[in-house]
Parts: C-alpha cells; sequence; structure tokens
C-alpha cells in the first residue's frame, strides 16, 4: 500500500536514502523545501518516493514491494503527472536507490517517455579558493549585496522566480536560505541563491542575465556566496548535469572538484 507521510514524520526515511549524499534530499528530509513522502508503512517504512514541485522523484528502499509499486503507479498516473503535464515544469527526474529499482522505473511512469540522462556532482575545495577578495572585482557602478528583506521589497517577483518552487515562502528563504544578487543600477544582472539548503550544505544556483554574460559576473556573484558559507560553517555544494559544460567549467573555476557521476531516469511529460 501507499501512505503518505506527516512533515513532521519525514526523519522517518532517512535510513532508506542514507547511501545518497543529497543536498536536494537532505533539505526535503529536513522539511526545509515544499515536499511530499510516500511510503510502504507510516511506522516503519520500508520503501519511500519523494514527490515536489521542483520535480526530483528521489525512489528507495525496497524494490519488490508489488503492492507499494502498484499503488504508485496508480498515484502517478492518475493524478500526480497529470498535475504535473499542467504545470510550470512538465517533467520529472527519478533518482533510483538501490539499482534494482531500475527494472521497475518504466511499468512506473507507464507510457511516458523515458530517457537515461547522467548528473555529476562536485565537492568544493576550500584551500583552494581564492574569492576571498570578492569585493574588490566588483566594477564600478555595480553593488553585489545580500538578499534580504530591502531587495526582496524592491525586487521580489524577479528573485521569488528563480527559487519560487524550491523554498516555502521568501521569507522562509531569507531565515534557511542564502542569495546573493549583483545589480547594475537597479536592474540584477546576476544572481547566486541557495536552490537547497540541508545537510550543513548549500547547493548553489546561478543565473546571469544574457546580456551580461562572459564578464565574470557569475564568478564573482557565487564567490561572494561561498564567501558567505565558509563565514558561517556552510559547505557550498554544486551539482548538475554532466553534460552542461558551462555549469562544470564554471564549477571549476570557483574550487570544486569534480566527483562522481551517476544515472537518473528523465520524463519527458510534454511528449
Amino acid at each position: 500500500m501507499l501512505y503518505e507521510l506527516e512533515t513532521t514524520a519525514f526523519h522517518k526515511v532517512r535510513p532508506l536514502f542514507a547511501e545518497l549524499d543529497r543536498v536536494a534530499l537532505h533539505a526535503i528530509i529536513e522539511g526545509n523545501c515544499p515536499s511530499r513522502i510516500f511510503v510502504n508503512d507510516v511506522a516503519e517504512p520500508t520503501t519511500a518516493f519523494t514527490w515536489n514541485e521542483f520535480r526530483y522523484g528521489y525512489l528507495a528502499g525496497e524494490a519488490n514491494d508489488d503492492a507499494f509499486n502498484e499503488s504508485l503507479r496508480q498515484r502517478l498516473a492518475e493524478r500526480l503527472l497529470p498535475e504535473a503535464k499542467d504545470s510550470h515544469d512538465p517533467s520529472l527526474v527519478i533518482y533510483p536507490h538501490p539499482e534494482a529499482w531500475r527494472e521497475k522505473i518504466g511499468d512506473l511512469v507507464g507510457d511516458e517517455p523515458l530517457y537515461d540522462l547522467v548528473r555529476s556532482t562536485f565537492r568544493f575545495a576550500p584551500a583552494r579558493f581564492q574569492g576571498h577578495d570578492w569585493r574588490d572585482h566588483v566594477p564600478p557602478g555595480f553593488r553585489l549585496q545580500r538578499v534580504d528583506e530591502a531587495l526582496l521589497a524592491q525586487n521580489g517577483p524577479e528573485i521569488v522566480a528563480a527559487h519560487g518552487i524550491l523554498w516555502r515562502s521568501a521569507q522562509d528563504f531569507l531565515e534557511k536560505g542564502l542569495g546573493y544578487c549583483l545589480l547594475d543600477g537597479d536592474e540584477i544582472v546576476s544572481m547566486c541563491f541557495s536552490a537547497f539548503a540541508g545537510g550543513g550544505e548549500r547547493e548553489i544556483g546561478v543565473d546571469t542575465h544574457p546580456d551580461y554574460r562572459r564578464r565574470g559576473f557569475a564568478t564573482l556573484t557565487a564567490s561572494a556566496f561561498i564567501s558567505h558559507c565558509l563565514e558561517n560553517g556552510w559547505e557550498p555544494g554544486w551539482e548538475c548535469w554532466a553534460d552542461n559544460e558551462p555549469s562544470v567549467e564554471l564549477a571549476g573555476k570557483l574550487d570544486f572538484e569534480r566527483g562522481v557521476d551517476y544515472a537518473v531516469y528523465f520524463v519527458d511529460l510534454e511528449r
């Protein structure tokens, strides 16, 4: 059978995901982002599946619980996938663990197009980091500042649009997350924000306006973000699609070392 956990009980699935050290997963279990967790037993779950607006579906535990698998297949087909098709992001990325789940994915998503993709993880090398002097590199006429209530009040829609599905509210982001913006006058031209916060880490998301790219602004803004993390005892995290060359290149510039690559499934709900 399939049951949905209360947010206060999310910690019960932590042992099932013990070998998946992902910032997003920590954020889900710690309740730092709007998510749902489905299990086969609310008291002592041995199988679990996460669902959220950013479409990361972590799947772990016993892969051969036929009753749970059939219930999850029905829930996906009848409710979750139709809702996703009509949303801001008609897709789903499934992170299965252990390997036994891989032969089950096709049955769970039915006739939906399914693709094998690869994610790359990175580990920060603090001893190599050279971005502590970021203030010395802010160009004349620009300002680089942390996202606070005042900046949200001035540029709220633009800032929240970048991470609105990742956090329960703007206030929640201010309390638990972190963001830095580079502004040209009053216009945000580059932004680095914590897509997820959990496990003592802050996963980095970077976005630069197309008219301001290739000028080092992403590196500059991310350096301010990383410096703040180090000053507060947080570990900056980085993860991206393996073929996202600009992201891989930027991670290297910021002194992240490439770690393991791992396979995921991408469900395209637009076709």
